[in-house]
């Protein structure tokens, strides 16, 4: 607590970097994907742009030291995500919500509170 306005500060927090590994049977291969940050998050939905949902993947994309596998920057990346199937997309998309917490079951939870 901030005693010179009682509000709530997190300071200088530092918060745990979410991950989780997922198999895609598509491509008989896992893949990294981590939690993006609000800031992340905040900055793609400011935007109309229609590769708001490749650009989402593109930066939770991770290898096994925690790079990212695709450019935000590079439009032949974001193709290449643009370009995949539903099917290869649909486990990577549900792994990224599960680490955010916005499930359709999380969110119909909250709903019911």
């Amino acid at each position: 607590m901030d005693s010179s306005n009682g509000t709530k500060s997190l300071g200088k927090t530092k918060f745990g970097k979410k991950r989780a590994r997922v198999e895609v049977p598509e491509l008989a291969g896992a893949f990294n994907v981590k939690a993006l940050t609000v800031g992340q998050l905040n900055a793609i939905k400011q935007t109309d742009d229609p590769n708001n949902n490749a650009i989402q993947l593109a930066l939770a994309l991770i290898d096994d030291d925690g790079n990212l596998l695709y450019d935000v920057n590079n439009p032949s990346d974001i193709a290449d995500l643009n370009d995949m199937p539903i099917s290869v997309w649909k486990p990577l998309i549900d792994a990224l919500n599960d680490l955010h917490g916005t499930t359709k079951e999380t969110v119909d939870e909250i709903k019911k509170n």
